[in-house]
């Protein structure tokens, strides 16, 4: 070792050897950099009844990774039991008829550690897998197997009622994350309002994966084992093994671990949906965690999911727009100091995409002078598309990203499983990996252009002051206060009769320019013998709106509208009233048809 200015320094290199002898100079630094190849080598199996085996040999340690994808998740959720798949997701791992124990417990003695034991309901799919010595391969294939066909006999109500449970405790967490952390945890607070904003009703990706309360409460037994008996199957899992196994050993194993178990019946799901967000939707919300203005905007991308070009175009255009170094970055947070976070990401389901922009503003700044330098920033980015070094920075950052994170059994397992799983060939990530090393400014403007100029979802977050009770309260035991009336005054009138004999009374108020004339015509007085046939006052009622002499009841109401009147009849057994209202200034006309 060397010393450096005291202290001592190793320098550890995980390199192809032939890199060692490359001389850092200017020279070789500004050399065109080789984009690496990658390759993920794998046997495929199908069994009788329709298990997909993949089977990727990595010997490098005395590991092995299980990995299985039902073809199932919360989009196959029926309205009414939205959360099901995640709640039954839980039940997976408490056990199954001939191993009725928790599946944790059961795994640790297998070589398994914290991290490397799961299960996750997704939109699409349902995605269980854990690393265990390569020695226990028979058992963890015992294991899943067991669960895959046997799990029936080990559902109780006491483990529904447990694991419901634990689902609700786990939604109130959720519900209370602060909206601004749906960027590291997308199922935060509001997270739900922004998927049903994007996606039409009915839509398999329009509601939250954890359902809602109500929803779970009315999850039942039969519909859990319904659940089982339809999705859980051979013919609709495929099973990945990864590390320290041979083909053959494997296909040997999972044939007899799974192969008697029956196939399980076809299933149908919503494979295209094609209707993109109509227009543009903004919403206001206000939170008293939330210290500065934040906003959120999300567009969706219909049939453009995993495996699509438009998909992996945007995926890089949104790299380069939320680098640090990024000309919108810059912008926003180094320069004039507008915001402290921005990111976007991208989302990539079966059957379509997600695109998420958000950012919060430095405190004291309007947010309509962020979203107006945003909306500057993308639209140059949209009609120019990126640098050439913009895309070539965004591309060495994801082709590294994707190198480094593939290097496990495990994550080797989970990429071959699902492309396998949804596009049928578990090679087709590559596809991707070479759309990534060979795109173009052209292809990232285009697919910006047709999607991201589409309609959108923009949720604005306001602070909201913090609210307390005051800290006294009136003498409560003392009872409810004295009611004391007011005298009332009522309105003066003036009297006067016309000349035929009708009674006028005049109060006058000046606290609308308005005018209310109500005539009131008696029909025999109350108690007295009934001076007309039963149901007069129904008749004059109606005739009174059919017209006049001179005008048509149409005509009648289209002249009072022109006045700004109106005219109402009502009547009882006693007598029918007629009443006109009519602005002050358009008092002698509305009155002259009211007379007429």
């Amino acid at each position: 070792m060397d010393t450096v200015r005291g202290q001592r320094w190793l320098l550890t290199l995980a390199l192809p050897l032939g890199l060692l002898a490359s001389s850092v100079s200017n020279a070789a630094a500004a050399r065109q950099i080789e984009l690496p190849q990658l390759d993920i080598p794998y046997t495929k199996h199908v069994l009788a009844n329709g298990l997909t085996l993949l089977v990727h040999e990595d010997h490098k340690t005395a590991q092995v990774s299980v990995d299985i994808n039902y073809r199932v998740g919360t989009g196959d959720e029926p309205p009414g039991v939205t959360g099901i798949s995640h709640l039954f997701e839980h039940l997976m791992f408490r056990g199954s008829e001939h191993h009725d124990h928790d599946m944790f417990d059961a795994l640790l003695p297998l070589g398994a550690s914290a991290g490397t034991v799961n299960g996750m309901a997704y939109v699409d799919r349902t995605h269980y897998f854990e690393t265990v010595a390569s020695g226990a391969l028979d058992a963890i294939l015992w294991l899943e197997s067991d669960r895959m066909g046997y799990l029936l006999g080990a559902i109780d109500q006491a483990k529904l009622d447990e694991q419901r449970g634990v689902v609700h405790n786990e939604r109130r967490s959720i519900e209370n994350t602060p909206w601004h952390k749906i960027g590291t945890n997308p199922y935060g607070r509001n997270a739900a309002r922004l998927l049903q904003a994007i996606w039409p009703p009915g839509h398999p990706y329009s509601h939250l994966y954890i359902g809602t309360e109500e929803d779970l409460d009315s999850v039942t037994l039969d519909g859990v084992k319904q659940w089982f008996r339809k999705w859980y199957t051979p013919s609709n899992a495929v099973l990945v093994l990864s590390g320290d196994v041979t083909a053959a050993e494997a296909k040997s194993k999972v044939e007899r671990y799974f192969g008697a178990l029956p196939p399980g019946m076809s299933t149908t799901r919503v494979n295209r949906w094609s209707e993109p967000m109509p227009g543009n939707r903004r919403d206001v919300a206000y939170d008293s965690e939330l210290a500065t203005a934040a906003l959120a905007r999300v567009w969706s991308i219909p049939n453009a999911g995993l495996g699509a070009a438009d998909a992996d175009y945007l995926e890089l255009l949104a790299a380069i727009l939320s680098q640090p170094s990024s000309r919108l970055s810059q912008r926003l947070i180094v320069e004039q100091k507008l915001a402290n976070e921005f990111a976007i990401d991208v989302r990539k389901n079966e059957i379509g995409s997600q695109v998420t922009l958000r950012l919060t503003a430095m405190p004291g700044i309007d947010l309509a002078r962020v979203e107006r330098l945003l909306e500057e920033e993308l639209a140059r980015m949209l009609k120019e598309g990126p640098s050439a070094d913009e895309l070539q920075a965004a591309r060495m950052s994801k082709l590294a990203e994707m190198v480094s994170s593939i290097q496990s059994t495990s994550a080797k397992a989970h990429l071959l499983g699902k492309y396998e799983l949804f596009l049928g060939n578990a090679d087709a990530w590559k596809i991707s990996f070479e759309r990534l090393k060979n795109a173009k400014p052209g292809d990232l403007a285009a697919a910006g252009q047709r999607w991201l100029q589409k309609g959108n979802y923009t949720l604005v977050m306001l602070p909201r002051a913090q609210l307390a009770a005051a800290s006294h309260d009136v003498d409560r035991k003392a009872g409810m206060p004295a009611v004391n009336f007011a005298e009332v005054q009522p309105p003066k009138f003036e009297r006067t009769a016309l000349s035929n004999g009708a009674q006028v009374l005049f109060a006058q108020r000046q606290d609308a320019p308005e005018v209310t004339v109500n005539l009131l015509i008696p029909i025999a007085a109350s108690g007295a013998q009934q001076a007309f046939p039963v149901g007069i006052e129904t008749l004059v009622m109606d005739l009174s709106l059919a017209g006049t002499d001179k005008l048509t009841g149409t005509q009648l109401s289209q002249a009072l509208g022109k006045l700004g009147a109106s005219l109402k009849v009502s009547a009882d057994a006693d007598s029918v009233q007629l009443s006109l209202k009519t602005l002050s200034t358009s008092f002698p006309e509305a009155m002259t048809l009211f007379a007429d």
